[in-house]
């Protein structure tokens, strides 16, 4: 699940790609006004899609625990071929 606030092309329930500076990932398009505009939500923790790929095993890591960056992280999104 991918939720964003509305964007053009991108239908509840559709495929949509999401792609950061380390990786890419495609996912099904959750539609929620109460996501900020701008912004995607994507639940980490599970298999797919994998919100891993998005990031770094070394930049914006926690120097205390090791832990990725997982809030904060510049994404382009768009519409996924069917």
């Amino acid at each position: 699940m991918v939720g964003i606030h509305g964007l053009a092309g991108v239908v509840d329930g559709g495929r949509v790609w999401v792609e950061s500076a380390f990786g890419r990932l495609s996912g099904i398009a959750k539609v929620d006004d109460s996501i900020r505009r701008g912004a995607v939500a994507i639940p980490h923790g599970w298999s797919d899609p994998n919100v891993s790929t998005l990031l770094s095993t070394t930049e914006g890591v926690d120097a205390l625990t090791g832990m990725p960056t997982y809030s904060g992280v510049p994404v382009t999104l768009g519409v996924a071929e069917s």
